[in-house]
């Protein structure tokens, strides 16, 4: 990644007067807490997609080492109490809750957002069982002086993200082929667990949990490590488990734009969700991330086993790339960004995951972006069970590094050595579990 173009475009994002600063508010307990609100650098808002440039906010230099940051590990329906609950006792004229109380609600509200806006993969269900949609427009338009700006603009860019992956309707089959076996180097997502409700008068929020932060000069997930922007714990049941940090959202960079921004070939990130942080790629889980109105900006290639091997096929310059059977995929949000980008032959991001066998394309760990490429056709190929299935040609854009040199070079020898570190974790984590 160019440190130039990155200061350049930071130093553009924090003269624009649009832009909101993106200081997280802490509390003061007994160890300094980080709160998790969703900030202006996210995937739905702050972006400058027709310019092609990433949004980028203003960067500092906290020292987390001797914090804690909270990060959501309740269920989405202990989520959808805890923001209720925050809308209802919030009321003016409330005399059944205290500034405490509203302030532990406030935090689950504040760590539930964060993960529904960057780690949950949208399903129907959240609209159609939970009715998020209600829960998010009773935060977006409540007038109750108890629910902070900060928490109703995190509801907002909540229901921008799902309506524009039309609430994951046709989606199902989207996820990203690459494993989410920690072994293999992807982040697992963590069990529901329930701390406990914030009304029982404790001093936890419900739903959330304190971990560690590494120090900035940790040498793996420091401010210069592979891993910088992720923190990590152990959880009882899913073991070693990775989040975006929040205590670092200043630095996360919006993905949804056209083009390469200052990312260049053969840049490499561990796991697909640091790529997130870094802008390369818009979702921790999803294969393809666009819009319908927009087309795609970036689409993930897994190098291990999928569903789609059938059809799928990489020839390096060229791709060929299948989404769902017809029946599903002409209501899903990535066949119709896949569609658009045919109409408008913008440039897409391609990221390759990590090979199970070895050889071919992809790197032998981690993910890695291998240029643009454009979308140029699209037919129906049958499959041996007889459906029909959508296959897209993808073209490497001419003039850009050579495949064959990013591939013997990304990643790098102490890239390698430093992912096999990679759960060894940091201070804090190894001696036991969040909770």
């Amino acid at each position: 990644m160019r440190a130039d173009l990155l200061a350049a475009a930071q130093e553009a994002q924090a003269s624009a007067a649009e832009n909101v600063a993106m200081e997280a508010p802490v509390t003061e307990t007994t160890a300094v807490q980080v709160q998790t609100g969703p900030g202006v650098a996210s995937s739905t808002s702050g972006q400058n997609e027709a310019s092609g440039s990433p949004s980028v906010s203003e960067p500092s230099d906290p020292d987390p080492a001797s914090q804690q940051v909270q990060i959501w590990t309740g269920s989405l329906s202990q989520g959808v109490r805890q923001v209720t609950m925050l809308v209802t006792k919030s009321k003016p004229g409330r005399t059944d809750v205290s500034a405490d109380q509203l302030k532990l609600y406030q935090e689950s509200a504040r760590a539930f957002f964060w993960w529904l806006e960057f780690d949950a993969v949208v399903r129907p269900s959240f609209r159609d069982v939970h009715h998020l949609d209600q829960v998010m427009n009773l935060v977006r338009n409540s007038t109750n002086l108890g629910i902070p700006a900060d928490i109703k603009e995190a509801a907002n860019a909540v229901r921008l993200r799902f309506e524009e992956d039309n609430w994951g309707q046709g989606d199902e089959g989207y996820a990203s082929d690459v494993s989410t076996d920690v072994d293999a180097g992807q982040p697992r997502i963590v069990s529901p667990r329930s701390p406990g409700r914030a009304s029982s008068g404790g001093n936890r929020a419900a739903g959330v949990s304190v971990i560690p932060q590494p120090s900035v000069n940790h040498p793996i997930y420091g401010k210069g490590g592979i891993m910088h922007g992720v923190v990590c714990y152990r959880s009882p049941k899913k073991g070693l488990t990775y989040k975006l940090n929040p205590a670092y959202k200043h630095e996360k960079v919006n993905a949804a734009f056209i083009g390469e921004g200052y990312l260049i070939p053969g840049d490499w990130w561990p796991f697909q969700l640091v790529a997130l942080f870094h802008g390369a790629h818009g979702r921790s889980q999803g294969g393809i991330f666009g819009s319908a109105s927009m087309g795609v900006y970036s689409i993930v290639i897994s190098g291990r086993n999928n569903k789609y091997h059938e059809i799928d096929k990489d020839d390096g310059e060229i791709l060929y790339y299948s989404t769902d059977n017809m029946g599903v995929a002409t209501t899903s949000v990535g066949t119709q960004a896949l569609n658009k980008s045919i109409d408008i032959r913008q440039p897409v991001r391609v990221l390759r995951g990590q090979s199970q066998t070895g050889g071919g394309w992809a790197p032998e760990c981690g993910i890695r972006y291998d240029g643009l490429y454009r979308v140029i056709g699209k037919k129906l190929v049958p499959t041996r069970n007889g459906e029909e299935w959508f296959r897209y040609t993808l073209r490497r854009e001419a003039g850009q590094r050579d495949l064959r040199e990013i591939v013997g070079s990304s990643p790098t020898l102490q890239q390698r050595n430093d992912y096999l570190r990679i759960r060894d974790a940091y201070p804090g984590v190894a001696r036991g579990v969040c909770g």
